[in-house]
């Protein structure tokens, strides 16, 4: 094979500077030939240049996402966005204009101000729900903060024993010395149940903390562990039967509509526990009487403050991923980071339930039987007897 082959002959076909495949829009237009690359013109330069291997991510997370799986992901989401918008170039731009857009009219729409830290069993609007879990956590960050490193251990400890059961999860399970399917089942279990459970215990000890805040006006690191402590059976209990609960209905795959009407109805177990001192039973039934009727609010609320938790981390450690920082770096960042966001996220919900309180006190919610045409009374309607 020629280097520099001559327009004729055998191989003036390698002269042809055009592109090879097929004419596509952006970087999916067919490649250049062969004369236009470095591997062509100087093979062993460039052979030299070139990596051993394929670099391998650091598998499994202490806490939260890892960066570097989430950056993986979302760099396939984009791509893939990319590929369906090119025969629709209106699309790529209307979908960024739509989402912008959207943010800008929720913004608007909202109230930001004013937050009144110091009252704190008060309706908001989602803006002064946001900002006021930022101004409550600053406030008492010498509390809350240490609250989201303890969630490590804690939640971390069973990704621990997660991965003891199950070994690296880049591996077949063929190749996993000592790991049978018993393992990965008991580990798969763990992992679905003792997330959920790790997540509810730091979320009571904040409960705890904001209720000493609300009684008192400070709250106390120590005290907050102990009180979560005292209802410990309860917290974890009414946490465990909801999330089997929720699995039940979800294995059956008809009863997903309504494992997430019940997961939504159910977020407020602890507080139902920790500042009612509710029995696990009643603790079920306040919860879902104070979304009933606002089952789309609460929703829309706690969807945010989840989204917030879940991509902050991976957002903040992106831009580590282009520098000189190994990567097991990056995903500890992105860990405490996570870990940090640990009580902003239950200051959100205690805040929201709050809120929930004060309109169900304005306005009982009616269950859905009672809103049925039928059942509803006219307006002049005579009370019925007891």
């Amino acid at each position: 094979m020629p280097t520099h082959p001559g327009p004729h002959g055998r191989f003036a076909w390698l002269t042809y500077e055009g592109r090879w495949g097929q004419w596509e829009k952006s970087f999916n237009n067919g490649p250049t030939g062969p004369q236009t690359k470095t591997r062509w013109l100087e093979p062993m330069t460039w052979m030299e240049e070139i990596r051993s291997t394929s670099p391998r991510l650091p598998a499994g997370s202490v806490l939260g996402p890892t960066v570097t799986k989430s950056f993986c992901g979302a760099v396939a989401g984009v791509t893939s966005f990319l590929n369906h918008t090119q025969d629709s170039e209106w699309v790529l731009i209307a979908v960024p204009v739509a989402v912008l857009l959207l943010f800008l009219v929720i913004a608007w729409r909202t109230r930001w101000r004013p937050l009144d830290l110091d009252n704190l069993r008060r309706s908001r609007a989602f803006g002064q729900l946001l900002l006021a879990s930022v101004g409550l956590y600053w406030r008492h960050w010498r509390v809350f903060a240490p609250i989201g490193l303890a969630a490590i251990p804690i939640v971390g400890g069973f990704n621990a024993l997660t991965w003891l059961l199950t070994g690296d999860p880049g591996r077949r399970l063929d190749d996993k010395i000592g790991v049978t399917g018993l393992h990965v089942a008991l580990g798969e279990i763990l992992s679905g149940i003792g997330g959920p459970i790790a997540s509810a215990i730091m979320a009571a000890v904040v409960i705890v903390a904001i209720r000493q805040i609300a009684e008192d006006g400070r709250a106390s690191l120590v005290e907050s562990f102990r009180g979560m402590w005292r209802r410990f059976r309860r917290v974890v209990g009414a946490q465990l039967l909801a999330t089997l609960a929720l699995i039940a209905m979800a294995v059956t795959v008809v009863g997903l509509p309504f494992a997430a009407w019940k997961y939504v109805g159910w977020l407020f177990l602890q507080q139902q526990i920790l500042f009612e001192d509710k029995t696990v039973r009643e603790a079920f039934r306040g919860s879902s009487d104070l979304v009933r009727g606002r089952w789309w609010y609460t929703l829309r609320v706690a969807a945010v403050f989840w989204l917030i938790g879940i991509v902050t981390g991976p957002v903040l450690g992106f831009a580590l991923i282009f520098a000189d920082t190994s990567l097991i770096l990056i995903n500890v960042i992105g860990a405490l980071v996570f870990a940090l966001l640990v009580p902003y996220i239950a200051i959100g919900r205690m805040l929201l339930y709050f809120d929930l309180e004060i309109e169900a006190e304005r306005a009982p919610a009616k269950r859905w039987r009672d809103r049925l045409p039928w059942r509803a009374q006219p307006a002049d309607a005579p009370a019925p007897a007891r």
